[in-house]
């Protein structure tokens, strides 16, 4: 039998036949089909969909919230190089500023930005994070966070904390006392450079990693 061909049986009714058997190629009822036997085993792993494998990055803008406590960063987009920063607690906010994905179009992980100051120019795995694009108020004005070096310091009891820093998701946590000061790293500015929110410090004993509204107390620098 010749290398790379299948041989059909074929039942000659009209003779009254019947072969049961593989007839010879040379018989002018048998037909003879090229057959490519690659193809009948286990598909390569190129042909197949990669849904873990990294394809390059693209620029984003946003913000991870982390799901876990002492989350781990890497210092390469395909999460092979574990650092020695470690974001200590759930909850914290930060800014990212590329993303990747894979090739079924699936983040797999983001890049925290410079401006972030906690674990900046670092990696996270994005199933360890809720991503928020920046968002767009009612009347148009865009929201980007900078960084900041200074305190906050309550002018009023019973302050709401939020998640993020367009301050739309509640944490639960209320600071419940005026005069308290908090260690804060970056700020939220609306398009007119106003600064609409600050975001307390993972470093904080409490409250540590949260945002709160920049009308609820004063800022000081300590640049």
């Amino acid at each position: 039998m010749w290398a790379g061909t299948k041989i059909k049986y074929t039942s000659l009714a009209v003779l009254g036949l019947l072969i049961t058997g593989p007839m010879v190629a040379s018989h002018a009822a048998a037909t003879v089909e090229n057959t490519v036997y690659a193809s009948t085993e286990t598909v390569s792993v190129d042909q197949q969909p990669d849904t873990t494998v990294s394809e390059g990055f693209e620029n984003t803008s946003g913000t991870v919230t982390t799901r876990y406590n002492r989350l781990t960063t890497y210092s390469d987009q395909d999460l092979t190089q574990a650092t020695t920063t470690v974001i200590p607690a759930k909850q914290t906010s930060l800014v990212v500023d590329q993303v990747v994905k894979n090739s079924a179009g699936q983040p797999t992980a983001y890049h925290i930005a410079a401006s972030s100051g906690t674990a900046a120019n670092n990696w996270v795995a994005a199933l360890a994070v809720t991503y928020s694009d920046n968002l767009l108020n009612l009347s148009g004005s865009s929201y980007t966070t900078v960084t900041v070096k200074g305190t906050f310091t309550t002018t009023q009891t019973n302050i709401q904390t939020y998640k993020d820093y367009l301050l739309a998701t509640k944490t639960g946590r209320i600071i419940t006392k005026k005069g308290q000061t908090f260690t804060v790293d970056m700020a939220t500015k609306d398009s007119n450079g106003n600064i609409t929110a600050y975001h307390i410090a993972t470093t904080a004993k409490t409250n540590g990693g949260t945002w709160l509204s920049a009308t609820k107390g004063n800022y000081k620098d300590s640049r």
